[in-house]
């Protein structure tokens, strides 16, 4: 039963072939038998003509050259039809797509909508990589939570400080927490503060809601202050943030 198991996994690793590779391979096989078939068929007709040839004259009026030479035709019209069968699927299953960075964030976020999370990275990478700033605070939350790829603090923190030097606000924020909590980075209060009020100068309301928390808990990375925290606590529960408008 173990050997039977392992076998059965094993199998199950394997990767099939793509479309084109299974047809190349079926058509290199049918194009083998036919050259065969062909190169017997022709020995035969020899045989046959040879024999006749002793006895009386050929009364088919296809000579040998001619029912050989068929075979070239029957092999060019398979290879176009298989040859185009291969190629039609690949320009429909892997186009180039959209080169414009907008167009693949706008792609990237339809994906990671659809939970398609592979092709979201694929396409946020894409953007990220061409400067959007968007795409790379998305990308970053990719590699934080693990979304079609490894979860990576330290790579998330990256592309939230390269989108944060862009003035991303969710970045910032994002890049925040990561200092508070010191995951991907060294644990500085100080550091956290500093982007949160970056974000919460540009109406980011989680971002508002930390910085008050920050004033409010035994001043975190700033100098403890009530009238402050009560300041950004209330600037985030204008915009409906729930967690502001409990506090």
């Amino acid at each position: 039963r173990e050997q039977g198991t392992t076998t059965t996994s094993r199998s199950r690793e394997v990767p099939t072939l793509p479309f084109a590779a299974r047809a190349l391979n079926l058509y290199c096989l049918l194009l083998l038998k036919i050259v065969k078939v062909e190169m017997f068929g022709a020995f035969c007709l020899a045989a046959e003509s040879h024999q006749l040839m002793r006895t009386r004259p050929p009364t088919n009026t296809m000579t040998i050259n001619q029912r050989t030479k068929r075979a070239p035709r029957y092999l060019l019209l398979l290879s176009c039809t298989l040859l185009g069968a291969c190629g039609a699927p690949n320009q429909d299953r892997q186009p180039n797509g959209p080169t414009d960075e907008k167009e693949q964030y706008d792609l990237g976020m339809r994906c990671l909508k659809n939970k398609d999370y592979d092709q979201a990275f694929r396409w946020l990478q894409k953007a990220a990589m061409q400067g959007h700033d968007a795409a790379q605070f998305e990308l970053g939350k990719c590699y934080k939570e693990g979304l079609g790829t490894r979860k990576d603090s330290i790579d998330a923190v990256y592309w939230y400080m390269k989108a944060a030097m862009q003035k991303h606000a969710g970045a910032r924020h994002s890049l925040g927490l990561c200092y508070r909590s010191g995951d991907g980075v060294k644990q500085s209060y100080r550091i956290a503060a500093q982007y949160f009020t970056e974000a919460a100068k540009q109406g980011y309301a989680p971002a508002q809601c930390e910085l008050g928390y920050c004033y409010y808990a035994n001043g975190r990375g700033v100098k403890q202050g009530y009238q402050q925290a009560f300041f950004w606590y209330q600037k985030a529960a204008k915009q409906n943030h729930l967690e502001a408008q409990y506090n």
